[in-house]
């Protein structure tokens, strides 16, 4: 149910998550998804008990709940523009001589191309996914009471 949500791009009530600011380097328009590995971070554990369903990913409790991020290292955030600047995470790693490349000039049409946006902070808007819609509700139960009706079956 959490790991749907993901790719339907919805909250566990219905709501639609808040689209993206800008475009993603790596293309795509869905938040969330540009690599996977968040979507693809939640494990579930069924027991007699009931079910969790955790991560330990960084960046989960920050996508769910939203929050304002500030540099700590430096004056600004830098926002990859370019797969190349993806690539390289940092503008320190795609500097030449000692200067940034915030911009260069493509040798075809010589207009100048960002490669990072540069910002003092970045409100990331909460994209809520952890929770239980009823869809999911009922295959909890469903699970629960096969669990239930198993460990009575045993005790028989």
């Amino acid at each position: 149910d959490v790991k749907k949500r993901f790719y339907t791009s919805t909250a566990p009530d219905g709501t639609p998550w808040q689209r993206l600011g800008f475009p993603r380097a790596s293309g795509g328009d869905k938040p969330l998804l540009d690599t996977g590995i968040l979507a693809a971070s939640f494990t579930a554990k069924v027991d007699r008990t009931g079910v969790s369903v955790v991560t330990t990913h960084p960046a989960a409790s920050l996508q769910n709940a939203g929050w304002t991020v500030r540099p700590t290292l430096g004056k600004w955030l830098t926002i990859p523009l370019t797969r190349e600047a993806k690539r390289a995470g940092s503008p320190l790693r795609m500097s030449r001589g000692g200067r940034l490349p915030l911009f260069t000039r493509w040798l075809g049409d010589g207009e100048p191309t960002a490669h990072f946006l540069l910002v003092k902070k970045v409100k990331v808007p909460a994209r809520p996914f952890m929770g239980v819609s009823k869809e999911g509700e009922r295959a909890v139960a469903t699970v629960l009471l096969e669990a239930a009706t198993k460990s009575w079956e045993a005790g028989r």
